[in-house]
């Protein structure tokens, strides 16, 4: 599933919305790929979400473009939230992180999340 997102048309993709949902420990974030219209777009769904972190800065004019989004599969990050959760008898060995840097505003965003999946609207 890595290579899967890693694959994707990341760069100069418009990153539109950051939709977190509580109730479903989920993410979506919707993006407009760089072949398509500003009307066409799809939903990134990060799935089982045990963290979310975004260093994000503001005040530049939309669109906020991306430069690179990769899937993370061992980091020191990755090990100190498992090690947080197993402190709580919770076991995720194959917990992500899926990180993307922005182009128009160097904003980074990463989420700590079992899996994805894309969502065509």
């Amino acid at each position: 599933m890595n290579q899967e997102f890693n694959d994707l048309p990341w760069h100069d993709a418009e990153l539109k919305d950051i939709l977190i949902d509580r109730s479903r420990d989920s993410i979506k974030i919707k993006i407009s790929w760089p072949e398509n219209d500003d009307d066409d777009y799809v939903f990134i769904e990060f799935l089982n979400c045990y963290a979310f972190k975004a260093d994000m800065t503001f005040g530049m004019t939309p669109p906020d473009c991306i430069f690179e989004a990769e899937c993370i599969l061992h980091s020191q990050e990755l090990e100190d939230i498992k090690k947080l959760w197993s402190e709580m008898k919770i076991d995720i060995p194959e917990l992500r992180c899926y990180r993307i840097n922005t182009n128009s505003t160097n904003s980074t965003i990463k989420f700590f999340a079992l899996g994805f999946r894309i969502i065509d609207v």
